[in-house]
């Protein structure tokens, strides 16, 4: 079975200067609005560096950014609004995601949260006509249809497995378990859950 899971703790030698530019690349006046809670920044914030250390932590033969929100980080406080909560990371070229949690002074609290459908067993999310079909769905918007839904009420769902929050922890995991971040916290951009976002394919 492939590996699933990959957990770095102090993975940044000095976490606190890229929240700094990651803070400061943010406008005044954004304000969320899109699938997930929170805010992100427009910029990556990677190097050719992390190329290579990701390439020795999954030991896939090449590695490169999958999406364009590798390496951007986002800002969620508390009650920001979302339509989309335990999910898959759908782009196809992705073999690996995953986070930095980077919020210094946070409460205990999960970090992410890995999932199982109680109704449906599902628990990997599908890529083919055939597992579409085993659980009722013709495509991929069926299925994006029911996490719209049913992947917001944690009640229909088991909790496989949560990866607690802790400051300049690297998470890297696969990007077809369902998954859903842990609880936003803060009130502001200084206090609140921040992560960078990990996308990475090969």
């Amino acid at each position: 079975m492939l590996n699933r899971y990959i957990i770095v703790d102090d993975f940044y030698n000095n976490p606190d200067a890229l929240v700094e530019a990651a803070f400061k690349s943010l406008k005044p006046d954004e304000s969320p609005d899109g699938n997930y809670a929170g805010i992100m920044t427009k910029d990556a914030f990677l190097t050719e560096a992390h190329r290579d250390i990701f390439q020795k932590l999954t030991m896939e033969p090449r590695i490169d950014s999958s999406t364009n929100a590798n390496g951007r980080l986002r800002f969620t406080k508390e009650n920001d609004s979302f339509r989309f909560h335990i999910h898959y990371d759908v782009d196809v070229q992705t073999r690996w995601a995953g986070v930095v949690y980077l919020t210094k002074d946070h409460p205990k609290t999960e970090g992410t949260n890995f999932w199982r459908h109680k109704r449906t067993g599902l628990e990997i999310a599908p890529n083919t006509i055939e597992g579409f079909a085993q659980y009722g769905w013709k495509n991929f918007q069926d299925m994006k249809d029911f996490l719209a839904t049913e992947g917001l009420d944690e009640s229909l769902w088991e909790k496989t497995m949560t990866i607690p929050y802790k400051y300049n922890r690297l998470v890297l995991f696969r990007p077809w378990l369902l998954h859903s971040p842990g609880p936003a916290f803060g009130d502001s951009l200084d206090n609140c859950r921040i992560v960078q976002t990990i996308f990475l394919g090969n």
